[in-house]
């Protein structure tokens, strides 16, 4: 499934893949990587290494990306509460690449599991394909749950 959180271990398919993909034009590059030594795309930006555009198309406006924190309550008991950055994910893609096709836009309605997720629904559209894959619960799962007050 998605794995077992060990940097030492390729823990999934999608991290075999993913490792397998890896261009070798990036090796040299200088880039940050992430914990598994997969490149970290979000620093990239971050650090102002690369400026995503918003469209091939030089007449098309720059659109900002959108900075909206989506906290989405994880299932079981032991296992944090999942942050959803809109930020990071604008980056690269526009808004109608995801709504309202793969996530409705409200809150509760998206009934998504890890099991599915794996199987390359929700998340998993581009998690383990396209974006890092599913090795690292944490880079998720990063929120404590509230105890109700």
């Amino acid at each position: 499934m998605a794995g077992i959180g060990d940097p030492s271990k390729p823990s999934s398919e999608a991290y075999r893949i993913g490792m397998r993909a890896r261009p070798a034009a990036l090796a040299g590059a200088g880039l940050p990587k992430d914990k598994f030594g997969l490149v970290d795309w979000v620093a990239v930006v971050d650090q102002e290494k690369i400026r995503p555009l918003g469209s091939l198309d030089p007449n098309t406006p720059d659109t900002p990306p959108l900075d909206l924190d989506i906290v989405i309550k994880a299932k079981g008991d032991f296992v944090r509460n999942v942050l959803f950055p809109h930020k990071a994910h604008t980056y690269w893609l526009d808004c109608q690449s995801c709504h309202p096709a793969i996530f409705q836009m409200a809150k509760g309605q998206n009934k998504m599991s890890m099991v599915e997720i794996s199987q390359g629904e929700w998340c998993g559209r581009c998690h383990g394909k396209v974006a890092f894959p599913l090795t690292d619960c944490s880079r998720c799962h990063n929120q404590d749950k509230v105890a109700p007050q």
